[in-house]
């Protein structure tokens, strides 16, 4: 991970962590939602800059998201919604490697580890945003349509947006 990405990833625990101690969330979710904000933090920064998500991010965020759920005893059918777009990003990646990278589904299963019941709502707002953001950049440069939107910050964005609202 790169100094700039650790950074990012210090930055993202502590807004997520802020975030969640401001909604009386107990121990546990404050941690987890910490792990979810370093994590998306540190990936957005890494997709920006080398235009890929390493495993090296989302593995160890994925397993201590596990771990965590595993700890407190939580329904697995909180994260069923998030899991299941999660899987259906993966899929677009396997199927369709030009479209969604699969850093992008190892993510979406960050999140919805991470977010719980409003990962759903943060993965579809993260998507909105990334393909409005593609819309206007393609409305405003035809010839960019080859070079993509990373997805990683909109996802963040995205998940940021549901834990505030």
């Amino acid at each position: 991970m790169t100094i700039r990405a650790a950074q990012a990833a210090a930055v993202g625990a502590a807004m997520f962590a802020l975030i969640a101690s401001l909604s009386d969330l107990d121990a546990a979710s404050v941690v987890r939602l910490a792990v979810t904000g370093a994590a998306l933090a540190a990936a957005a920064v890494s997709d920006l800059v080398e235009r890929r998500i390493p495993n090296r991010i989302t593995v160890p965020a994925a397993l201590a998201l596990l771990a965590l759920w595993a700890a407190t005893g939580a329904s697995p059918g909180r994260i069923a919604a998030g899991l299941a777009v999660a899987a259906a990003l993966l899929l677009i990646g396997v199927a369709w490697p030009a479209a969604i990278g699969m850093g992008d589904g190892k993510l979406g299963i960050v999140i919805a580890l991470g977010l719980t019941d409003k990962a759903l709502l943060g993965l579809a707002s993260g998507i909105i945003l990334a393909a409005i953001f593609g819309a206007v950049q393609l409305a405003r440069n035809p010839s960019s349509r080859s070079s993509g939107v990373p997805l990683a910050p909109f996802l963040a964005l995205g998940a940021l947006i549901v834990l505030v609202a």
